[in-house]
């Protein structure tokens, strides 16, 4: 009869028509453990104290604990990863302007050590300004930071350049030590972590080349630079992180 499935037939409503599904909710939908669309009502009529859920009962404190958890989360992995980019940005800025310097000194002298260094130089900027753009930085800012450094030419700005660089390096090291450790445990090799291990190195041997700068004259730390630049490309240990 009516709503009876008589041979196979589809069963009808009263009226004759197809019983519609049970609705579905949005939530359910979107694979979501929480009524999201119920919580919001909650909260935009000021109901905090409300229970949400049907087998598994949970209070709408809680549940805004655990999102403004999240949030929080989410807020220092998004700065330490902008603290990142900028700390590759003036990097590679501070390469180019090494860079720069040492092709000045090569043509100049024009001796094969000069020449070697200056080359040397080019290539550890070119690093520098890879992994400013692996870390996320678009190509236009990349371009700009280098072209700014590349006209820089006196020790005063070469030392401007180099505090940039390490505050940039030390804030980018307190926001990482305040990230999850769980994240970091479960975290895997990526080429990302790749190029951090290549970054680290070369923000090591460029610090070494801008103690050189502060302390010594402006010559001198050209000198030092040569010696730094060779030894560090000269190094098998790159090869292994994939440079």
């Amino acid at each position: 009869m009516g709503g009876k499935d008589i041979g196979g037939a589809t069963a009808k409503g009263g009226s004759g028509k197809p019983k519609s599904a049970k609705s579905v909710s949005r939530s359910s939908k979107a694979g979501l453990q929480f009524p999201i669309g119920r919580i919001a009502r909650f909260l935009k009529s000021g109901k905090y104290a409300e229970r949400v859920g049907a087998s598994a009962p949970v209070y709408l404190s809680a549940v805004l604990e655990y999102l403004a958890a999240e949030r929080s989360i989410n807020s220092i992995v998004n700065r330490a990863e902008n603290a990142h980019m900028h700390a590759a940005l003036t990097i590679a800025g501070l390469a180019s302007a090494l860079a720069a310097v040492a092709a000045t000194d090569d043509s100049s002298s024009g001796s094969k050590m000069s020449r070697a260094v200056a080359s040397a130089s080019e290539l550890l900027a070119s690093h520098c300004i890879e992994l400013a753009e692996m870390a996320g930085a678009e190509h236009d800012r990349v371009a700009s930071a280098v072209k700014s450094a590349v006209d820089i030419r006196s020790p005063g700005d070469l030392m401007t350049l180099t505090a940039a660089a390490a505050t940039a390096m030390r804030a980018e090291s307190a926001l990482r030590s305040r990230l999850p450790k769980d994240a970091k445990k479960n975290a895997t090799i990526s080429p990302y972590d790749k190029g951090r291990l290549v970054f680290l190195k070369l923000s090591s041997v460029l610090r070494s080349v801008s103690l050189n700068i502060l302390t010594a004259s402006f010559l001198v730390a050209v000198r030092n630079l040569k010696l730094s630049l060779i030894v560090a490309l000269g190094k098998r240990s790159w090869i292994s992180y994939g440079v």
